[in-house]
């Protein structure tokens, strides 16, 4: 994140957020750029996650191991 600081006091105008998501090897696979932002309009963390996370896919129903007579 970048926030402009001059004279003695933060510059919220021109902030920018950035929110990158990453493999385990450091590949980006998602990236969000949030810009002009205030301070009542900062994401917390869940939101700022669940902007670049992916929806879980849908589990296919568990079969049952094991044998019936």
């Amino acid at each position: 994140m970048w926030v402009k600081y001059e004279n003695g006091k933060f510059d919220l105008q021109e902030t920018e957020m950035y929110i990158k998501r990453a493999d385990q090897y450091g590949q980006l696979l998602k990236q969000t750029k949030l810009t002009n932002l205030t301070a009542s309009s900062f994401p917390t963390v869940k939101e700022a996650i669940a902007q670049v996370s992916e929806k879980p896919k849908e589990q296919a129903a568990l079969r049952k191991r094991g044998f019936r007579m």
